[in-house]
């Protein structure tokens, strides 16, 4: 059963652990790039987005709950995964049955 979920949904799981660890090594250097942008260019949404992700990124990191938190997005991107491809699993059959193919 793990090797049919590993082969089938490769994708999803390598989308689910590349936004958790973004979120869990990347927001700092983010926050920087964007702070760097708004001196650079003086635009006002960079600084609010530096602002964002400066606070989430310390927050990731002194958080008690932070790595259970890191599982749960990690489940919840994989499941939005599963439900996009079903969705579009199911329109693509409606869509040949249109044509008059076979399921």
């Amino acid at each position: 059963m793990a090797e049919t979920l590993l082969k089938n949904h490769r994708k999803g799981l390598f989308i689910a652990v590349g936004v958790t660890l973004y979120i869990k090594f990347f927001l700092q250097p983010t926050a920087i790039l964007l702070y760097e942008a708004y001196h650079l260019l003086k635009i006002e949404a960079l600084y609010i987005g530096y602002q964002i992700f400066k606070v989430a990124a310390y927050a990731m990191s002194v958080w008690q709950y932070r790595h259970l938190a890191l599982l749960f997005i990690a489940l919840f991107v994989f499941l939005v995964y599963l439900l996009i491809r079903k969705m579009h699993g199911i329109k693509s059959n409606q869509n040949a049955l249109k044509q008059g193919g076979e399921l």
